[in-house]
């Protein structure tokens, strides 16, 4: 009988070539070389970070920090992608704090993405389904 699929019956096979965006790498990865579940933490903060911007590529990541970094919040609010609509600003802030720990330059500064990450995600999108945000119209 002839094999199907990709891999021709070879067991044990596992590519470990990057692919991708390097805006998304784990920066211990170009160090080391390993990978680790935080490496995913990295990338799923980075993707966080272009979703609030609606930039891509590795600016986003000093884009957004120092907007957040700005005393009165007045900075952050000019880097959210407007394409967006209105967004909530406490809860902006708060997914932008989420998604700056996830890109934390040391992993073990990294949140966890089952224990920490996702209940965050899940508590903020709780609070803005009980709070709607206003249209972008000004309503």
């Amino acid at each position: 009988a002839a094999e199907s699929g990709m891999a021709g019956g070879v067991s044990g096979v596992q590519d470990t070539r990057l692919v991708g965006t390097l805006a998304f790498v784990d920066p211990e990865y170009l160090r080391t070389g390993q990978f680790s579940p935080r490496s995913d933490t990295y990338a799923l903060g980075v993707m966080m970070l272009q979703l609030l911007t609606g930039q891509d590529g590795s600016q986003v990541v000093a884009l957004v920090e120092g907007a957040r970094n700005d005393g009165d919040g007045g900075r952050f609010t000019q880097v959210l992608d407007r394409r967006a609509g209105a967004w909530p600003a406490a809860e902006a802030m708060a997914f932008a704090d989420m998604a700056l720990k996830c890109v934390e330059m040391r992993r073990q500064d990294r949140p966890d993405l089952r224990s920490v990450v996702l209940p965050a995600l899940l508590q903020l999108r709780q609070r803005t389904t009980l709070y709607p945000r206003a249209d972008s119209t000004g309503g």
